[in-house]
């Protein structure tokens, strides 16, 4: 709904809202929504604890006069514990997913699946979140975050009802 007067969000507006949607909706909701399907859920959620790592990568932060901010070590050195317990929880189940032997071991080729997923997952989540914050203070940001928000769940719900559907019409994943 439209508050009175207010002008017709533009179609730059609705293609932000789409990506923003896609990545932050399809990428990191729906892609953590199938990785639970086939990896325990501490697993996903410790790999979903990878977001500020990719935050921190991918973010290229500038002061009022247009220079790079450096990121601080205390934050840089966090980051590489935080990312070091990660792989240290994960490698050996991925490993042995991937290895000769995959099929005889504990883990099944899913769900190394499932955890490459979860970091596709933090990676888009990331991603939508930085584009988000940088079309909001552009010009094609609107004035009205709330509109914005709506416009991304929108299309965020969209893509996944697609997905969803083709994901239905297509049948079981079966990796072998």
């Amino acid at each position: 709904v439209r508050a009175r007067g207010a002008p017709r969000p533009a179609v730059e507006s609705w293609k932000t809202a789409t990506i923003v949607g896609g990545l932050l909706l399809l990428g990191g909701n729906g892609l953590v929504t199938f990785a639970s399907r086939y990896a325990p859920s501490s697993v996903v959620a410790v790999i979903i604890a990878m977001l500020p790592l990719w935050m921190v990568i991918l973010d290229r932060q500038r002061d009022a006069a247009g220079r790079r901010v450096r990121t601080s070590p205390i934050v840089l050195a966090g980051v590489l514990v935080g990312f070091a317990g990660v792989v240290y929880l994960i490698a050996p189940k991925v490993l042995a997913a991937i290895s000769p032997e995959g099929a005889l071991a504990h883990v099944s080729k899913m769900e190394a699946v499932a955890m490459g997923a979860c970091l596709l997952s933090s990676f888009a989540w990331a991603n939508g979140s930085i584009y988000s914050r940088r079309k909001r203070g552009s010009a094609v940001g609107s004035a009205s975050p709330f509109r914005d928000t709506g416009m991304q769940l929108i299309c965020g719900g969209l893509l996944l009802l697609i997905v969803s559907v083709a994901a239905e019409l297509a049948g079981p994943l079966v990796l072998r």
